[in-house]
C-alpha cells in the first residue's frame, strides 16, 4: 500500500523470511553491541509510545535454529513485537544508507 501511494524513491519494499529477518537480526544486535544504538525520549512526544518500546525490546526473545541464522521476536502473549521489528528495519535502513569509501587511483 505504501509503495503504491508513495512509489519507489520513498519506500524499500522488504520481504520477510527465515534469512532476511535473521539478517536484520544480527544488524540491530551489532548497533547495540558497537553502541550506536539510542533511543531519546523526547519531550512533548506521547510517553506510552516510549515506554511501549521498550516493554517490547526488554520482552524480546530469540532462538539460535541453524548456524548463523538468529530467530528474533516478541511472545504473542506478552504483547506486540511492532517497535521491535521496526527498529530492525531502521537497522537495515540504516545499513543500505552506507556507503563504502572508494579509493581513487592516482596518476
Amino acid at each position: 500500500m505504501l509503495l503504491e501511494k508513495l512509489g519507489k524513491e520513498r519506500v524499500e519494499a522488504y520481504s520477510f523470511s527465515r534469512p532476511s529477518q535473521s539478517k536484520l537480526g544480527y544488524q540491530l544486535l551489532a548497533l547495540v553491541n558497537a553502541g550506536r544504538f539510542t533511543l531519546y525520549h523526547q519531550a512533548g512526544a506521547p510517553r506510552a509510545i516510549y515506554e511501549e518500546c521498550w516493554s517490547q525490546i526488554n520482552q524480546a526473545r530469540y532462538t539460535l535454529p541453524a548456524s548463523e541464522t538468529i530467530n528474533f521476536f516478541g511472545e504473542p502473549s506478552e504483547g506486540h513485537d511492532d517497535f521491535l521489528i521496526s527498529l530492525a528495519l531502521c537497522a537495515q535502513a540504516l545499513e543500505a544508507m552506507i556507503q563504502p569509501a572508494r579509493c581513487q587511483d592516482k596518476e
